[in-house]
């Protein structure tokens, strides 16, 4: 019995492995990259100058316990954070690659926990060059943790404008923000 060959068939297991081998080398790649909203920009990115990217990562939540993060990428360092009550700033700007200075960063994340056992809430606000800013206070008495904590800025990520005061958190009410110079 002789054997055919289907040209269909060979076109079709041809097609299938020139794409295998574009995927491969690199063109699936710019399809797994994460996109924010109609910006195109990775998650990840460093926005442009006058801008900050938050990014809210939640840890731990129930009725007597929460923990959340943000991070803050600046689109300019920062050499001043503060933190008094329930405000916080990050100040005093320039431009990142400034090779005239070297205080100062453009990477910060806080962190927010909450625990009825203790009964206190406090935020830490971290830089990545080691500066390190903390408050807190009580939380309200007959309440749960969940009903007296809401977060506020829970986005995954997005792009605000400096100057800004971003509210991260409310606590019974009451906002915990961070204002963030251009």
């Amino acid at each position: 019995m002789k054997r055919t060959r289907n040209p269909l068939r060979i076109v079709g297991i041809s097609l299938l492995a020139i794409g295998a081998v574009a995927a491969l080398s690199g063109g699936a790649f710019v399809l797994l990259q994460p996109r924010i909203g109609s910006m195109g920009n990775a998650a990840t990115s460093v926005p442009a100058p006058g801008n900050v990217r938050v990014s809210a990562t939640p840890i731990e939540s129930g009725a007597d316990r929460l923990t959340m993060e943000w991070s803050f990428l600046g689109g300019t360092n920062w050499s001043k954070a503060t933190a008094t009550g329930n405000e916080f700033a990050l100040s005093e700007t320039y431009p990142l690659n400034d090779t005239g200075r070297s205080d100062g960063c453009h990477t910060y994340y806080a962190r927010l926990d909450a625990d009825a056992k203790t009964g206190k809430w406090t935020l830490m606000l971290h830089g990545s060059d080691g500066t390190e800013v903390r408050s807190g206070g009580n939380l309200p008495p007959g309440k749960s943790v969940a009903d007296a904590v809401k977060p506020a800025q829970n986005e995954p990520s997005a792009v605000i404008g400096t100057p800004a005061q971003i509210t991260l958190a409310r606590i019974d009410g009451v906002p915990v923000r961070v204002s963030v110079a251009r």
